[in-house]
């Protein structure tokens, strides 16, 4: 049983929710809605285990824009560093 990251579209509100079934989307705590998304959580690895990394511009584009959090390109910083 995982636990997964939600935010209510109502309140703005991100909260953690204990989910017996993944199909099943749980109310807010604060507001009480129930049109909650699931987000896209970072996976904790230790040892020397290789993970992908999935692109989370795409997976974000259309909530944050194409630059992702923070806005966009601007003048030429896209490539250094993190993601590109």
């Amino acid at each position: 049983m995982p636990i997964y990251e939600y935010e209510c579209p109502d309140c703005n509100k991100q909260f953690e929710e204990l989910v017996f079934d993944p199909d099943e989307t749980p109310k807010c705590p604060a507001c009480g809605g129930e049109k909650a998304v699931r987000l896209i959580s970072q996976v904790n690895t230790r040892g020397d285990v290789s993970v992908e990394i999935p692109d989370f511009k795409k997976a974000l584009g259309d909530k944050y824009g194409a630059g992702g959090p923070g806005g966009g390109c601007g003048s030429g910083g896209c490539g250094s560093g993190g993601f590109s």
